[in-house]
């Protein structure tokens, strides 16, 4: 199964086992200042996922890198139906914020495709490649 088509605590869990040293429900409850049964209980969907700082400080516990702390920030938001907290204060009060409102809204109904938003992806990496000084074609 693709992680990103696990469950938000599944993530949790398989992260906390196969980091450097396996970490126990009872770290992990320490180190974010709650019960080990709560940690028990987002793990096994009963409660859930931790929000605001706890995620922050979970993704720096477990060592997640930027890629993995984005995945686990998209899990938890998927379940609590948030915008993911990375996301939030640029994509609620930034100016960039509003067009990804509007182009996502033009997404939903149908005037925006897959491919366009592909296209745009491309050339936002291209742009990003020249700024660097490499090359568009890699």
């Amino acid at each position: 199964m693709k992680e990103e088509n696990i469950s938000f605590g599944e993530y949790i869990r398989k992260k906390r086992l196969s980091g450097p040293q396996e970490l126990t429900q009872q770290d992990v409850a320490n180190h974010l200042g709650i019960s080990f049964s709560y940690v028990s209980m987002v793990e096994k969907r009963r409660k859930p996922p931790f929000d605001g700082d706890k995620l922050e400080s979970l993704a720096e516990f477990l060592q997640l890198s930027e890629e993995e702390t984005a995945l686990m920030y998209d899990l938890a938001s998927k379940e609590t139906n948030e915008v993911p907290r990375d996301l939030k204060d640029t994509f609620m009060n930034d100016g960039i914020g509003r067009f990804a409102r509007f182009a996502l809204r033009q997404s939903q109904a149908g005037f925006i495709d897959e491919e366009d938003w592909k296209t745009l992806i491309r050339k936002a990496a291209e742009k990003n490649k020249h700024i660097q000084g490499g090359t568009p074609d890699g």
